[in-house]
Order: structure tokens, then C-alpha cells, then sequence
């Protein structure tokens, strides 16, 4: 919240063994904020790195969303929703990275009738299908900001439309995910580094899955808000998208050329700074507290369900 502004920690769950899904409940200002942890452990970091697709029952119906099985099964067995079930306001479902993950899949899992989503440098980890109502009502109330150039909200599927150069930028980002290793020795964020370029490259298509003959590829949500210093204000992008969209067909959607074109750089160096030097969370906080009086249109209003 603002400077000055009340708040109080109703509720802390801490990471356990069985059920690493960090959160917290805040009230503030008449909601009730439901915040998830980004990825800070190595077990989060093998969360992040398990890509495939699989169903989750939405509470309430009998519809299914397809979605990031890995992620999909942390949220499920969570606790989360025993506080959230408490709550008789509107609720804000808000995480940074694998922490934003987690508030997508919990809105669409346990929708709440007055509820918000808003995340910061989240993964892709839903299937569009626009007819379903979960798919409707999710994206009228989803924020995605997104700094810059960041990797994270560009993965994984903005990968596969980069070709063997997507591994190369995957590759190379292990230099700022090791704390100085040698290349003998890069460590356990170097390993998740060399096996996000695996996948990434275009003979390894784990990250999309055939589900009725059709490839589906997971994509953004809601409405993505691009922030970057030295910007005059946030870009607002709605994410446009089907479940049927084979990759040609999604390189030619709006948001699709927005968030999966590439920087104009001379080098991969330059290129993986600007891609992997943008997601901290710090940035994010400066960035959206600074320019928050120009984007009233990015905390959607909440949508009865």
C-alpha cells in the first residue's frame, strides 16, 4: 500500500516440506490481499523449471482449465484456500514470478465473487480458451505487469517462436543466476538455467503438449501492463488469444508481437542483460509505485462470478 496507508498481516502461512506455496493474507484499504511468495528456494526453482500441461477442476463447476501441471499441484494442495474461504470482501490474488503463477491458478481454481488479479513478472502457465466462463471472468479482473524486457513473463512460450536463439539467451543467462560459479561448477541456478535452454530449444518442445490433435501452448492472461524507467506511463495490452492458435497464428496476435518480439541489441551480452536483469521484485515495487497514478486502468474492478 501507499506510505500511510493502514494495514494489517491477518494471516502468515511459511513454505513447509509438503506444501512449499508460501503466502499471506493483508487487509488494506477494504480488501483482502492474498499474496503468494516468488520463487526464493530451491524447491521453488525446480517448481519453475517442470514444464507440462494438465487439468485442474475449478471449485464450484464441473469445467476444467488447462494449465501448468506442476504449478496447478502446488496451488491444489495448498492451504490457502481455508483463509480465503473466511474472507467476506473483495479479495486481490497478487505474487511476483512463480508467486504470480500462483495467484493466476488460485483465481481460476477458487474464484472468489468480488476478485482481483495482479501480478508482476509472472510465467505464462494457462491455456486460452476463451468460451469457458473461467477464462472470461479471470481476464476482465488480471493485471500482468511486465519490466521491460524481463524473461520470465516471456516464457515459455515466446520461446519457441525465437528458435535456436532462445537457447542461446537461456543458455547465457546462467551468468546471473550463479553468484560468480566457474563454468565447470555453475551451481544449482546455473543447472536451472542450462535445463530452461533445453527445453527451449526448438528440437525439445516439452513446453506445449497434443490435446486433441491440437498443439496448445500456454499464453498471458488479463491485461499486460509494460513498465520500464523512462517511460512516460504503462502500456496497457489485452491479451487476445485461443485455444486452438498454433504458433504462426499467435505471432500475429497484438499482444503476442508486444511481449514475444525481441530487443534491438547489439549483442547477446546486451541481450541478456536487459532479459535477465529485469525481473527483481525491487524493480517492480520502484517502477509501479512511481508511476501508479497513470494506471487506474490496471486495478481492474471486481467482477461478480
Amino acid at each position: 500500500t501507499a506510505p500511510g496507508r493502514s494495514w494489517e498481516c491477518k494471516h502468515l502461512h511459511l513454505a513447509e516440506p509438503d506444501d512449499p506455496v508460501q503466502w499471506a493474507r493483508i487487509d488494506a484499504d477494504g480488501n483482502a490481499y492474498i499474496v503468494f511468495r516468488g520463487t526464493t528456494t530451491f524447491t521453488d526453482m525446480g517448481i519453475d523449471a517442470r514444464v507440462h500441461l494438465g487439468f485442474m477442476r475449478i471449485e464450484g463447476s464441473r469445467d476444467e482449465a488447462l494449465v501448468n501441471a506442476v504449478m496447478a499441484s502446488k496451488i491444489i494442495e495448498s492451504s490457502y484456500f481455508i483463509e480465503s474461504d473466511k474472507i467476506n470482501k473483495k479479495v486481490i490474488w497478487c505474487g511476483h514470478s512463480l508467486g504470480g503463477a500462483y495467484a493466476v491458478l488460485a483465481a481460476i481454481r477458487t474464484p472468489r465473487p468480488r476478485q482481483a488479479v495482479i501480478t508482476f513478472g509472472a510465467p505464462m502457465v494457462v491455456v486460452p480458451q476463451p468460451t469457458r466462463p473461467w477464462w472470461v471472468n479471470t481476464s476482465q479482473v488480471t493485471t500482468s505487469f511486465v519490466h521491460a524486457w524481463d524473461l520470465v513473463p516471456r516464457v515459455p512460450s515466446c520461446a519457441l517462436g525465437w528458435g535456436s536463439f532462445a537457447a542461446s539467451v537461456i543458455r547465457s543467462s546462467h551468468a546471473l543466476l550463479t553468484w560468480g560459479a566457474s563454468d565447470k561448477s555453475v551451481g544449482p541456478l546455473g543447472d536451472l538455467a542450462l535445463h530452461l535452454a533445453k527445453k527451449h530449444d526448438p528440437d525439445h518442445h516439452r513446453d506445449r503438449v497434443i490435446s486433441k490433435g491440437t498443439d496448445a501452448f500456454t499464453d498471458a492472461i488479463g491485461t499486460l501492463a509494460f513498465v520500464s524507467e523512462g517511460w512516460p506511463g504503462p502500456e496497457g495490452v489485452a491479451v487476445e488469444a485461443a485455444a486452438e492458435d498454433d504458433l504462426q497464428t499467435k505471432q500475429g496476435r497484438a499482444h503476442w508481437q508486444r511481449l514475444c518480439r525481441l530487443p534491438d541489441v547489439d549483442s547477446l551480452k546486451q541481450m541478456v542483460d536487459l532479459m535477465g536483469g529485469q525481473h527483481s521484485m525491487g524493480k517492480y515495487r520502484r517502477l509501479v509505485s512511481a508511476q501508479r497514478s497513470d494506471m487506474a486502468w490496471a486495478y481492474p474492478a471486481p467482477r461478480a462470478q
